[in-house]
């Protein structure tokens, strides 16, 4: 019995000096970044409705099911099958798609094809949210709060930039 004690207090001994780890501070500011770049540029579409559909007779719920849909499908299906993809290549199509998406939005002609662009935006994010928060299980829970903390702060900030306030 005494010897399990001894067994019982070391090991959580080690639990209680293990939870005192500190992240380094670039894996921290690269999850609030990564987390405010996405939610940030999700925020400016939702601001952009009406440049986006300017001219047309399409109601602004067009929009908005092309930049919900995709996303509510990457974030129930993506998980199912994402443990088969690197976590290298699951962030580097992510990226690809919402890069992708931005452009087709910015420099295409057609409305068409930009809410082609939303769609495509709007997938990679999906992907990207479960990938980054897929991999914050591999750090310290300070990078969660981290990521969480960057979406608040891009979801609010950058709409205001894209307004010009």
């Amino acid at each position: 019995m005494n010897e399990m004690e001894n067994q019982e207090k070391k090991s959580l001994k080690q639990y209680k000096n293990q939870s005192h780890i500190k992240e380094s501070i670039r894996n921290v500011l690269s999850f609030l970044v990564f987390g405010g770049i996405s939610h940030g540029q999700s925020a400016v579409l939702s601001s952009a409705v009406q440049d986006i559909l300017a001219g047309t007779i399409l109601p602004t719920t067009t929009l908005q099911l092309a930049k919900c849909v995709p996303r509510v499908i990457m974030t129930i299906a993506y998980p199912r099958f994402v443990s088969l993809i690197p976590p290298v290549i699951r962030v580097l199509l992510a990226a690809l798609a919402t890069a992708t998406g931005i452009l087709l939005v910015v420099y295409a002609g057609k409305t068409q094809v930009k809410l082609i662009g939303v769609a495509l935006f709007s997938a990679g994010f999906g992907a990207a949210e479960v990938a980054l928060i897929g991999l914050a299980a591999y750090y310290h829970p300070i990078t969660m709060a981290a990521y969480q903390s960057g979406n608040g702060i891009f979801s609010v900030s950058i709409p205001l930039v894209y307004i010009g306030k």
